[in-house]
């Protein structure tokens, strides 16, 4: 699963069912989908145990859509094959 368009993919899928919401590549975490702090800390749980990620650091400043999200997986994936 390293396919950038896989990861996010998968991301959405994880996303949507994490809220409760369907949920798209520019999706808004919280403004669009509700998450609060409790819900990320979850959502990051779920990305480190579906991508085998050591610490999933989520930024607020920086991973405020879905594809935010997606693309710092997808580096995280990145420097596993390196």
């Amino acid at each position: 699963m390293t396919d950038t368009a896989t990861v996010l993919d998968h991301i959405i899928i994880i996303v949507s069912e994490e809220s409760g919401l369907p949920a798209v590549a520019e999706s808004n975490l919280v403004e669009q989908l509700g998450f609060d702090s409790m819900d990320l800390i979850s959502l990051c749980m779920q990305i480190e145990a579906e991508f085998d990620i050591d610490e999933f650091d989520y930024d607020p400043e920086t991973m405020i859509t879905v594809a935010d999200v997606a693309k710092y997986v997808q580096s995280q994936v990145n420097l596993r094959i390196v």
